[in-house]
């Protein structure tokens, strides 16, 4: 009892208006403080996207910026997913997606320049473009996370080769130790932040934290 009336007496601290306020009130405070909070430079995805650039940095130390990197495993990545089923053209059509194809073209375009190499500090900052997208709250489409996702991946896997390439195994465990640390933070987000921010009504937050306050243990689901 002691603990629900703490949380209640937070709660109208926090939201700066005197309980009993209206739900849609206390959960959009909730909500939006959730969401501000954590894309702040002290937030939690702030501090996870400068800490991951931290890691990611320290792999500069064995490979130049001007160092040109092969995307081989990019590009058949790319090529098997754009490319339609032998025996099934005409259906894949359905399937067929621009953004990949797009994306595919572009890589092309630039490798070309290069004798199919693309510089280390370009491949590095379009990862870093897509890793920064996938740990915001801006709303993506699950199917654009996806290839999102599988773009990621396969730069991540193209830049350890060249990692180990030009640093050895100190390097390659650099970029791995990076790679695990930004997994694993995009993994929290998805899992326990996105979820608030995209599907929770504000009533229902407020209506989740009142009721376990009264209760005597604060949650959110």
């Amino acid at each position: 009892d002691d603990l629900g009336k703490a949380a209640l007496k937070i709660a109208t601290k926090n939201i700066n208006k005197t309980l009993p306020a209206t739900e849609v009130q206390v959960g959009r405070v909730i909500k939006n403080g959730i969401k501000d909070g954590v894309n702040s430079s002290n937030g939690f995805v702030g501090r996870f996207q400068s800490k991951a650039g931290v890691l990611f940095g320290d792999v500069d130390k064995f490979i130049k910026k001007d160092s040109l990197i092969s995307l081989n495993g990019t590009i058949k990545s790319l090529e098997d997913l754009v490319t339609p089923i032998k025996g099934a053209e005409a259906t894949s059509l359905v399937f067929k997606n621009q953004f990949l194809d797009d994306i595919l073209k572009g890589f092309n375009t630039d490798l070309a320049k290069n004798s199919g190499r693309m510089p280390y500090q370009a491949i590095k900052s379009i990862k870093q473009k897509i890793g920064n997208k996938l740990s915001s709250f801006d709303i993506i489409p699950d199917v654009d996370k996806g290839q999102l996702k599988l773009i990621y991946g396969a730069l991540s896997e193209d830049l350890k080769i060249a990692a180990k390439k030009y640093g050895g195994v100190v390097a390659e465990k650099s970029i791995t130790r990076a790679n695990k640390f930004y997994e694993a933070g995009l993994k929290r987000i998805d899992d326990y932040l996105k979820p608030i921010i995209k599907a929770a009504d504000p009533d229902k937050i407020a209506s989740t934290i009142i009721n376990s306050g009264k209760e005597g243990v604060t949650r959110i689901r």
